[in-house]
């Protein structure tokens, strides 16, 4: 009989949100196998087996051992697929809360964390071997990104990779993670040399303020920032009635934004994570972060606008509603202008699904990773209207 293929839906924005924020795939199926050893205590000592057959159990129902597990993306995908086909793991993760929590810190680290800069392990020092365990697997998963070639994403389902490259890049990166994973939660509490490798390797491509050696993310982070603020000043002053109002709007948006083009150091998730750590230092303060990455920003050749708060409580649901207004009547010029040419509804319905809304978390986030209509003047100029008109709206509060 064939097997059964199980294909967990690891993400963490949109329909599939967790409900408090943080409980990703990761902490999710950390947090079962904690309650399957409470569910498995016998005279206060906790029966692993039990609680390891009974997690196998309500998982994979009779299907043990017959069930393809699968993916779509790497940092939220690979580290949950390494513990779900690793039993030893499994029973580590009952037997011992304290790895249990180290873990959850960890994966809540590379999906959240990490994009407040170093503002978390600053003040969180006693987390250091969850936020290490992070670094080590992201820098892995940007090694193979780059060994395949995959550029600004690392959503494994890219059309320039070939089916079988698909199943070869998650399955070496599920293996890498695995073994990170069994060295960072070896019960006798031993050294974690190679975690503790990548992790310097991450902390090196990364860079920050005090690091002198030369194209770090960070470094390239500042640079793009300077040269979105000239492109988007080109595109203020040629709205505006006069210099003087351009450079009123140029003030009032960069007060509250820091923006920026596509960083691309062949380390992807130090590239990621360099942006809101660049804004974090930066001398103005703390502020929203908007990413503009290129046509090619997710190697599909189609353009990709980011919008993120840097750690900031702040509402950008206005800025995705103007950018979608804009993007679906880009939509609808498209499709008429097809029609005028006699395409097909077949043709016609291809191009328009390469086009995608902009999703918003609301109070933090505004992604777009399927690729949009929008050139990218329309872009900032959406992004400068959107911001001048209701600054009053999207202040950055406090972090209650």
């Amino acid at each position: 009989a064939l097997p059964i293929c199980l294909t967990f839906v690891i993400d963490h924005h949109g329909a599939y949100a967790p409900a408090n924020g943080l409980d990703n795939s990761g902490a999710q199926v950390v947090g079962r196998l904690q309650r399957v050893a409470q569910e498995n205590l016998r005279d206060g000592k906790i029966d692993v087996e039990a609680a390891l057959k009974q997690f196998q159990r309500e998982l994979y129902g009779d299907r043990s051992g017959r069930v393809l597990l699968s993916a779509d993306n790497l940092a939220d995908g690979a580290e949950v697929l390494a513990i779900l086909r690793n039993p030893e793991l499994q029973r580590r993760i009952i037997a011992d809360p304290k790895l249990a929590e180290m873990l959850t810190v960890s994966g809540r680290f590379t999906d959240f964390f990490v994009f407040t800069g170093d503002g978390f392990e600053t003040a969180n020092p006693g987390a250091a071997k969850s936020v290490a365990l992070s670094k080590a697997i992201m820098h892995t998963h940007s090694e193979l990104l780059k060994e395949f070639k995959i550029v600004g994403s690392d959503r494994i389902v890219s059309e320039s990779l070939a089916p079988a490259d698909q199943k070869k890049l998650l399955e070496l990166s599920a293996q890498r993670a695995e073994k990170l994973l069994l060295e960072a939660t070896d019960p006798t509490g031993g050294p974690t040399p190679l975690v503790m490798e990548k992790a310097a390797a991450f902390d090196t491509s990364r860079g920050g303020p005090n690091q002198t050696t030369g194209g770090t993310s960070f470094e390239k982070a500042r640079e793009a920032h300077l040269n979105f603020v000239a492109e988007f000043s080109k595109v203020l002053k040629a709205k505006a009635v006069s210099e003087q109002r351009a450079a009123e709007l140029e003030s009032a948006v960069n007060a509250i934004m820091y923006g920026h083009g596509s960083i691309n150091t062949g380390h992807l998730f130090a590239d990621w994570a360099a942006s809101p750590m660049a804004n974090a230092h930066n001398p103005d303060g703390r502020r929203p972060i908007i990413m503009q990455l290129g046509g090619s920003g997710n190697d599909q050749g189609k353009p990709v606008v980011l919008a993120k708060a840097g750690g900031q409580a702040v509402n950008l649901t206005r800025l995705a509603t103007a950018l979608n207004n804009a993007n679906e009547a880009k939509k609808a010029e498209i499709k008429a202008a097809m029609q005028r040419e006699g395409k097909s509804e077949t043709e016609i319905n291809a191009r328009l699904g390469k086009i995608s809304g902009f999703v918003s978390r609301g109070t933090d986030l505004v992604f777009n990773f399927g690729g949009h209509a929008l050139g990218r003047e329309e872009v900032q100029q959406i992004i400068a209207e959107a911001t001048i008109g209701h600054i009053p709206e999207i202040v950055p509060e406090p972090i209650r």
